[in-house]
Order: structure tokens, then sequence, then C-alpha cells
């Protein structure tokens, strides 16, 4: 708890790096992979493509 900011975030760079890195290697089996083509079809059937950043930031901002 000593460190600086400037290292802190360092640290946690080459941390979140590391984490990156070996996620990568994790297997995907085939009950994930049918799931992420399911919702990728849902998604090109839908038409509708969601909303900008802006517009949810906008609706953000309203609730506040």
């Amino acid at each position: 708890m000593s460190l600086t900011l400037s290292e802190k975030i360092l640290i946690t760079e080459e941390l979140w790096d590391s984490i990156y890195q070996e996620a990568q290697q994790l297997p995907v089996n085939a009950e994930q992979i049918a799931l992420l083509d399911e919702r990728l079809r849902a998604y090109e059937l839908d038409q509708n493509k969601g909303a900008s950043w802006t517009e949810v930031l906008a609706r953000i901002k309203e609730k506040e």
C-alpha cells in the first residue's frame, strides 16, 4: 500500500496483461460455441442494432 499511484497503475497494467494472455488460452467448449452462434444469429435477424453510446449516455443522465 506504500506504492505511489503511478507504481500501482503500472503493476495493475502488468497484472491485467498477464490475465488477458492466460484468458486467451482458455478452451471454449461446444456448448459455449453453440450459445454464441445462437446469439449471433438472433442479433443478425433482429435488425435492431442497439443504441449509440451517445444515446445510452443521454438515457443514463435523464435518470439522474
